[in-house]
């Protein structure tokens, strides 16, 4: 699947992010190098690299959870840290790997909570409140869900209810630190195929880190390259992904074949071994 524009009559009011020149240390190990990157409102950005590159470092602080060294971050134009918790909380919602719950939580009850950031967590809820969190539920494809405690839930079922927490919230964009791990490949496919839908019909900013870069390539408008905390490419997947990018981010060479139906990037790993001999 190639990702179309946004379609403009559902698109919700989103907003861009940029940093600038943010530098990221743990203890004495820098591991953001001077990075500089802005995302567009509306786009869908996946970021790719080996472990240890710096993506999820990059993700947690585009999502104030990370304070840079050096270097800042402007959302919607106003500086991270000028934006008050709840509001920030309401405009952009980050999802890390696996994230848990309690298990004996519903669906609906996981939801609600992500309703907090806009009513506060004492306020009664209210006709809007209400709307919000049945549509998240409807968009995320969980409303069988619902009632099902978050411990009988499948991973794929887990993935999508926290995507509809995050949803009520009503975010201008999204940050997803590898949203598909630990699911097969036909709830891999699902997820990314709604977020590639909440990106087209809402309008709704995506960021996200995937270690599959044929995905990245589908489901992407945009992908950027790290290798040891700096951007080593960025731009259309079909610019980015290719044979001598592939085999400088990840010391292997790979062929690049092009998808019969999109044309996207497909990788291939040039793997050589020796089949074992017939006795």
């Amino acid at each position: 699947m190639t990702v179309a524009e946004p379609t403009r009559a559902h698109a919700t009011t989103t907003a861009g992010i940029e940093a600038s020149g943010l530098t990221v240390s743990y203890g004495s190990h820098e591991v953001l190098h001077d990075v500089s990157l802005a995302i567009e409102p509306g786009e869908l950005t996946v970021l790719i690299g080996p472990n240890g590159s710096g993506k999820s470092t990059l993700l947690r602080t585009l999502a104030r959870l990370v304070k840079p060294v050096a270097g800042g971050v402007r959302f919607g134009g106003v500086d991270l840290n000028a934006i008050g918790a709840r509001e920030l909380a309401r405009r952009l919602a980050y999802l890390p790997q696996a994230p848990e719950g309690p298990p004996d939580l519903t669906v609906d009850e996981l939801v609600w909570r992500g309703r907090y950031p806009n009513r506060g967590l004492f306020a009664s809820a209210h006709a809007e409140d209400r709307e919000a969190v049945d549509r998240a539920i409807e968009q995320a494809g969980v409303a069988e869900l619902r009632h099902r405690a978050l411990a009988t839930l499948s991973g794929g079922e887990h993935q999508r209810a926290w995507i509809a927490m995050s949803l009520a919230r009503e975010p201008e964009m999204l940050l997803l630190d590898e949203p598909t791990t630990f699911l097969d490949i036909g709830h891999q496919a699902e997820l990314l195929k709604l977020l590639a839908e909440l990106n087209q019909e809402r309008g709704i900013t995506v960021v996200m880190v995937l270690h599959d870069v044929t995905q990245a390539s589908h489901y992407a408008r945009r992908v950027i390259a790290l290798r040891d905390g700096r951007v080593m490419h960025d731009g259309d997947p079909r610019e980015v992904v290719t044979a001598e990018h592939i085999a400088e981010l990840f010391d292997t060479a790979v062929s690049v074949l092009a998808d019969p139906e999109t044309g996207a990037p497909v990788i291939v790993p040039r793997v050589s071994f020796a089949p074992h001999e017939e006795a």
